[in-house]
C-alpha cells in the first residue's frame, strides 16, 4: 500500500514535467523568411547583396562559393548582417536556357550562425537566373523561401 501512495504522489510531477517538454517542443515557433540575391559572378563566386524579410536586420551583404558539374550546383553561402552572419549550404539543379543564360532551382539549409545568429536554424527553397554567362558580365539573381526556428 506505501508503495500505491509513493506512486500516486510521484504521478502527478512526472506528468507535468512531460507536458511541460511537450509543450515547450511544440511550441517552438517556425517564422518564415525570404532572401531577394543580387550578385556578380566571378569563377566559382558570386558576391553581391541581399534584402530579408523574416529577420530583424533586412539588408546586407552576399558571398557564395560554389562547385557545379554540368547540370548540378552545390554551394556555400554567407549572409552578412550588422549583426552576425548566417552560412547556408545550397543544392540545385541547372538548366541552360541558351549559351549565356541558366534558370535553376533547389533547396537551402543554415549551417551556421554568428552573433545574434549563433543558434539559428532554417531551410527552404531556391530559385535563381544567370545572365551574361562566360562573359566579363556574368550576373546572377537569386529568391530564397523558407521557414526559421
Amino acid at each position: 500500500m506505501q508503495n500505491l501512495f509513493s506512486t500516486l504522489k510521484v504521478l502527478p510531477a512526472a506528468l507535468l514535467l512531460t507536458t511541460a517538454l511537450f509543450l515547450g517542443f511544440s511550441n517552438k515557433a517556425e517564422a518564415q523568411v525570404s532572401f531577394s540575391i543580387t550578385a556578380t559572378v566571378n569563377g566559382n563566386e558570386n558576391t553581391g547583396t541581399f534584402t530579408s524579410q523574416g529577420l530583424a536586420a533586412s539588408l546586407g551583404t552576399f558571398s557564395e562559393s560554389f562547385s557545379f558539374n554540368g547540370k548540378k550546383v552545390h554551394s556555400e553561402a554567407t549572409f552578412l548582417y550588422v549583426n552576425g552572419t548566417i552560412t547556408v549550404k545550397t543544392h540545385s539543379d541547372v538548366l541552360f536556357t541558351s549559351p549565356t543564360t541558366a534558370t535553376g532551382a533547389g533547396t537551402w539549409k543554415i549551417s551556421k550562425g554568428t552573433g545574434a545568429y549563433a543558434n539559428i536554424k532554417g531551410l527552404g527553397q531556391l530559385t535563381y537566373s544567370l545572365t551574361g554567362i562566360g562573359t566579363s558580365a556574368e550576373y546572377i539573381s537569386q529568391e530564397w523561401v523558407g521557414s526559421l526556428q
